[in-house]
């Protein structure tokens, strides 16, 4: 039997979408609306169709990549291909928007990167190699990458896709604590 056919789903014409500090806010929305694009969009890994960016006020346009990099932080879905680097190398990559042209780290660095890790209770983890972790326990240090930024928002497309229910909750559980401490704010797609 054939199934009406209906149009495929668009974002509101004109729509607006704010997170405030301290929260976390949602996108939802079916499959193919267009909920990962958008949030690649506002990150500044691929040109928004249309409309314009704002990062805490300030248009993304007119903002280097530095500074862009220095409000927001992303953990995508993709999968890291980097099995022999250990956790803490991968959350170390969280500072490099802050490091000098020469990427060394300061003690402050260093600092920044077992509190990301703290953060996530992911201290244990510090010394394995990234390829030997868990699903559950590679996203924790992916969060603790996107936190040792230091960011101001946080973008997270799908971060419990690859987990098993409990680590789910875990994972959001983590984020919740985590966001009105070290965030202004999270969005989760």
């Amino acid at each position: 039997r054939d199934r009406p056919r209906h149009p495929p789903p668009r974002a509101q014409p004109g729509g607006t979408g704010a997170v405030a500090a301290g929260q976390m806010g949602g996108l939802v929305g079916p499959t193919g609306a267009g909920k990962s694009t958008l949030l690649r969009s506002v990150a500044g890994l691929q040109p928004s169709l249309r409309g314009e960016v704002e990062l805490n006020g300030t248009s993304a346009s007119r903002m280097s990549r530095r500074q862009i990099a220095q409000t927001l932080s992303t953990v995508l879905t993709d999968k890291v291909s980097v099995a022999r680097l250990t956790c803490r190398d991968i959350v170390s990559l969280g500072r490099h928007p802050h490091s000098g042209i020469g990427g060394r780290l300061r003690p402050r660095d260093h600092a920044v990167i077992d509190e990301s890790l703290a953060a996530v209770g992911a201290t244990d983890l510090a010394d394995a190699f990234i390829g030997e972790l868990s699903d559950g326990q590679r996203q924790r240090v992916m969060v603790a990458r996107a936190l040792a930024q230091e960011p101001s928002i946080l973008l997270l497309d799908e971060p419990t896709s690859f987990l098993a229910p409990p680590g789910r909750l875990a994972l959001l559980g983590m984020l919740r604590e985590v966001c009105p401490d070290r965030l202004g704010a999270v969005g989760v797609g």
